[in-house]
C-alpha cells in the first residue's frame, strides 16, 4: 500500500531518511522522501472519509498507520490495516465536553444560543479548575509542583463556550475552536457599535483578540530619554450579556441559535450564516475601507445572484428594495452605496484615500446591519435562493417591500 518501507539501524542524529517511528529494539521504520509524502497523503484521505471527517486528525490517522505497520513487522498482529484502525479508532475517538474562554464576553448567567451554552467564568470556578488541575497533575506526575493559578491569560476571560465535541485529541480542540469563533462571529452582530464608526469589538476565543500595540523609544545620544507604549487606535469594546438585555433581544437571539445549530439547513439558511459570519468581521476593525470589505463582501455574497451581473448597481438596488419602502429612501441609499463602493474601490485598486462620506458610510452599516436583523427573524420563511431572489425580483419590477415573513410554504 505505502511501498519503500526500509527497517534498518540508524543513528538518529546523522539519518538523512524521514524517521517514523522506534519499537523497543531499537529498530527504527523510515520512509524515503517520496513515500513520506504518500504516507501524509493517505492520512489526509482517512481523516476526510464521510465517517470520520472532522472526528479524526490527519496525525492521528498517519500514527494508526505506523503503529499497524510496526505491529504487523513485528508479529503483534495479523490483523488487515481496516480491522486494526477499527479496534484502535474504537480506543482513540472519545465524546468530550471542552470550555473554549471568550474574550472580552460578560454573561450573567448561562445563557443557550441553540446546542451551545456560555457560562461566566467568576473567580470561584477558576479556583476550583485549578485545584482538580493541581490534584489530577499530582496524581500523575510525582514532581508536578501546584500553581497557584491557572494561566494569566485565562484570568482574563469573564466567559466560557461550552461544547459537546467527538473526535481524537487534535480534532476535539479544532472542532472546539471552530465552534467558538463561528458563535464568536455571530455574538459580535449583537455589539452596538456595528452602525457606527470608531470603534471596534474583539469578542474572539481567549489568545486570537489581542489588539494592535505599539512601543515607541526616544533616544538623545546612546541614551534612551523615553518609553511609551500603548494601544493602537481605540481600545475594543466587551459585549455583555446581562439577563435584562437578553430578555428584549430573546427572539432575535434564538433565531441565531437555531440558524448556527440546525442540522439540515436549506439553501438560504447556509449562505446567510457563512454572509453573517463574513459581515461581523467589521467589527474587527476601525478603518472604513477595512469596514467597507467585510460588509460589502458579505452583502454581494446573498445579494447578488451569479457572478456575471453588475455587482455595485445590483447590489445597491437589491438592498434598496429589500430594506426601504419609498422611492426617496432607496434613492438615497442607492447613493450610499455607490460612494462607499467610490472609498473602497479607490483605496483597493489605485492605494489613496478619498475624503470619507462619513454619512453615506454609516447609512449602509445601519441599512446592512438591519437586513441582516430581517433575514435571521425570518430565516425560516425563506426555502431556497430561488425564493428569496424570485422576491427581490418582483419588487424591482415595482412590487413592494420585500416581506420575508411570508411563508414562501405550499
Amino acid at each position: 500500500m505505502i511501498g519503500g518501507m526500509v527497517v534498518e539501524k540508524v543513528d538518529p542524529f546523522t539519518m538523512e531518511k524521514e524517521c517514523i517511528s522506534w519499537d523497543s529494539t531499537g529498530m527504527v521504520l523510515s520512509l524515503e522522501g517520496g513515500e513520506y509524502r504518500r504516507l501524509v497523503e493517505i492520512s489526509h484521505k482517512m481523516s476526510s472519509l464521510k465517517p470520520l471527517s472532522g472526528a479524526l486528525s490527519a496525525s492521528t490517522a498517519k500514527s494508526l498507520i505506523i503503529k499497524w505497520i510496526t505491529a504487523v513487522r513485528t508479529g503483534a498482529t495479523r490483523s488487515s490495516l481496516s480491522e486494526w484502525q477499527a479496534e484502535e479508532l474504537a480506543k482513540t475517538l472519545r465524546a468530550r465536553t471542552v470550555c473554549v474562554p471568550i474574550a472580552w464576553l460578560h454573561v450573567q448567567s448561562e445563557v443557550r444560543l441553540g446546542k451551545f451554552r456560555l457560562v461566566p467564568l467568576n473567580s470561584a470556578l477558576k479556583d476550583a479548575w485549578r485545584d482538580r488541575i493541581n490534584q489530577k497533575k499530582a496524581d500523575t506526575v510525582p514532581e508536578w509542583k501546584p500553581r497557584g493559578q491557572l494561566a494569566h491569560a485565562f484570568n482574563m476571560a469573564w466567559a466560557g463556550l461550552i461544547v459537546e465535541v467527538f473526535g481524537d485529541s487534535k480534532a476535539r480542540e479544532s472542532q472546539a475552536l471552530q465552534a467558538a469563533l463561528e458563535v464568536c462571529g455571530l455574538l459580535r452582530f449583537f455589539w452596538p457599535g456595528n452602525s457606527v464608526l470608531g470603534s471596534r469589538c474583539f469578542v474572539l476565543p481567549l489568545g486570537m483578540e489581542s489588539p494592535p500595540q505599539r512601543t515607541v523609544i526616544e533616544i538623545e545620544g546612546d541614551c534612551p530619554t523615553s518609553l511609551s507604549e500603548g494601544l493602537i487606535g481605540p481600545p475594543g469594546e466587551p459585549i455583555i450579556l446581562s439577563d435584562k438585555y437578553l430578555s428584549d433581544v430573546g427572539r432575535s437571539f434564538s433565531a441565531v441559535g437555531s440558524l448556527i445549530t440546525r442540522e439540515s439547513p436549506s439553501e438560504f439558511q447556509r449562505r446567510l450564516l457563512a454572509s453573517l459570519l463574513l459581515y461581523t468581521r467589521n467589527s474587527l476593525h476601525t478603518d472604513v475601507v477595512d469596514r467597507l470589505i467585510a460588509v460589502l463582501v458579505a452583502l454581494e455574497s446573498i445579494l447578488l445572484r451569479d457572478k456575471s451581473e453588475p455587482i455595485q448597481s445590483s447590489l445597491a438596488q437589491r438592498l434598496a428594495v429589500v430594506t426601504k419602502d419609498t422611492v426617496e429612501e432607496r434613492a438615497e441609499l442607492i447613493g450610499a452605496v455607490r460612494r462607499c463602493y467610490d472609498i473602497r474601490s479607490t483605496f483597493l485598486h489605485h492605494g489613496l484615500r478619498k475624503d470619507e462620506d462619513r454619512a453615506a458610510v454609516e447609512l449602509l452599516l445601519k441599512t446592512a446591519w438591519l437586513f441582516f436583523m430581517d433575514c435571521i427573524l425570518n430565516h425560516e420563511h425563506v426555502l431556497s435562493m430561488q425564493e428569496f431572489n424570485a422576491r427581490v425580483d418582483a419588487a424591482l419590477l415595482g412590487g413592494p417591500r420585500v416581506d420575508l415573513h411570508v411563508s414562501g410554504k405550499k
